[in-house]
């Protein structure tokens, strides 16, 4: 266990499970059938430098508001999350039919990686992409919630997205010829704690995923994750949606973190 990974189990309450996974669809696969992203200048080969002159501009990162926190000097930040319920019956089908039906058609299930990523060509800003789809189809996001929205045939929909910030590398992605990107070796973690009595925490519920696929740029990585705690009691909880990144010998280690408040009653 890396020191980094150490000091988040410390926080929240000991090592998180690992068996709760990200929308998972072994065998519902989306073809990645990528459009073209424009013309390009008929005299630059495939592996020529994007034009940072002629970059897209970066998004603004709002500082997290505590107990969410920034360490390090990220070239990412977490936007536009939000908690909201739906349908949990079954896992699977109920989370991909729910997501799909506001990330398609301008993002596409990427089997390999376990992530959604853009597929139709759409330019900042990606910051409330999220929070507008739902809202257009009657989701309202909320910081309370019934015990009997956490339990089949119901469950907890924690979204969020991931932008490129100043200071990410410009590059060609699948939105656009020179841009700031998300590039590889960047993860993404859920974790659903519980604050108990004692004033100690318990983590219920844990995801993570690695964003980009590996070799892989982004404009924005949208996150979607479908949770049943395993002891969703009546209390007072916080929703932690992290990007992070391991320092290694050309980037040093870093994070992004936003914690949302929920209580969960009778």
């Amino acid at each position: 266990m890396s020191a980094s990974r150490r000091a988040r189990d410390d926080r929240y309450g000991g090592t998180m499970p690992r068996r709760l996974l990200p929308v998972l669809a072994a065998t519902t696969a989306i073809p990645l059938a990528l459009p073209a992203c424009g013309a390009s200048d008929p005299g630059a080969g495939p592996d020529a430098a994007p034009d940072a002159t002629a970059a897209l501009p970066y998004e603004p990162c709002p500082v997290p508001a505590p107990p969410g926190d920034v360490t390090g000097s990220p070239d990412y930040c977490v936007v536009d999350a939000a908690v909201f319920t739906g349908p949990g019956r079954d896992p699977l089908a109920d989370q991909l039919a729910t997501t799909a039906a506001f990330l398609l058609p301008q993002h596409a299930w990427d089997d390999f990686a376990h992530l959604y990523v853009p597929r139709v060509r759409h330019e900042p800003p990606y910051t409330g992409e999220l929070s507008a789809a739902l809202t257009a189809m009657g989701f309202v996001a909320t910081d309370h919630l019934g015990a009997a929205e956490t339990v089949a045939p119901s469950a907890i929909y924690v979204v969020a997205d991931i932008i490129p910030r100043d200071g990410a590398p410009i590059t060609t992605t699948e939105n656009f010829e020179a841009g700031p990107a998300i590039t590889q070796g960047l993860h993404a973690d859920l974790l659903i704690v519980r604050h108990d009595d004692d004033g100690t925490t318990t983590a219920v519920a844990n995801a993570s995923v690695e964003v980009p696929p590996v070799g892989g740029a982004l404009s924005h990585a949208p996150l979607i994750f479908l949770e049943r705690p395993d002891v969703a009691m009546p209390g007072t909880y916080a929703i932690v949606v992290q990007a992070w990144r391991e320092a290694t010998d050309a980037t040093p280690a870093s994070s992004w973190t936003i914690s949302l408040p929920l209580a969960i009653t009778e």
